[in-house]
């Protein structure tokens, strides 16, 4: 199976990189077996405020069933967040 930058560090882990975020190599890993992963991630920015994002991560799969890429989207939820507190 294709398993693209797993062995990198994630981007928490590289030095000089600002934002924190939650998407773990894990995450990747389950895609990456086919699996549809979506889950809240939050991010503080650089001006200091944090934004709330829902992720959906999808496998795209060739004829064989063999994962080629993943399709990624991010919704930014912060507003609805806010309003539910």
């Amino acid at each position: 199976m294709y398993e693209p930058g797993l062995e990198r560090d994630a981007p928490s882990e590289k030095p000089g990189f600002s934002c924190q975020y939650r998407t773990t190599k894990q995450t990747f890993r389950n895609v990456l077996a086919g699996s549809i992963v979506e889950d809240e991630e939050t991010i503080p920015m650089p001006d200091g405020t944090v934004r709330s994002l829902w992720y959906t991560m999808i496998p795209v799969l060739d004829e064989k069933r063999e994962v080629i890429s993943i399709t990624a989207t991010y919704r930014d939820i912060t507003e609805r967040k806010r309003m539910e507190e």
